[in-house]
């Protein structure tokens, strides 16, 4: 960095390549727990203590375009908690102890209880729930991709 060899300010760490991410759904109705684990490969940046990652969901196939509803997707590298994603969806459903309507106002992900990335959708008609696949509508696919802080 121009020279600067100063220890504060080298690069700690630099690291890409892919994981095997876990992908935590249930069947049917979720009010958080699941049933079922599917894997799929993610892909990562990791410099310092931050990650950059991307992983392709598509709940259509896990479940054979039957009902699925993703309650987790563990990260590549341990979490901090509380921190925010962001999930890019072609399209899916939301639920929550039962299927919401089709109109969303929001798409969102967070850092669950667990240490996974927990993925919700906000419907217009209310209420808000985790994102999935309802069976007999258009397959639901996307990205979940962002940057977090890793715990060291």
């Amino acid at each position: 960095f121009n020279g600067d060899t100063a220890a504060a300010n080298a690069l700690d760490d630099y690291e890409e390549g892919t994981w095997t991410a876990s992908v935590y759904w249930n069947g049917g109705n979720t009010t958080g727990s699941y049933a079922h684990t599917t894997t799929t490969t993610g892909y990562y940046t990791k410099i310092g203590d931050l990650c950059q990652f991307s992983v392709y969901l598509d709940p259509n196939s896990y479940n054979s375009g039957s009902d699925c509803v993703i309650v987790g997707v563990s990260p590549p590298f341990t979490t901090q908690l509380r921190q925010g994603v962001i999930p890019s969806f072609y399209s899916g459903q939301g639920n929550y102890g039962g299927w919401l309507g089709t109109s969303y106002n929001s798409v969102f992900a967070r850092i669950n209880s667990n240490g996974n990335f927990s993925i919700g959708v906000g419907a217009q008609d209310g209420g808000s729930g985790y994102y999935g696949h309802k069976s007999g509508t258009t397959a639901a696919s996307g990205y979940l991709t962002g940057i977090y802080k890793i715990t060291s």
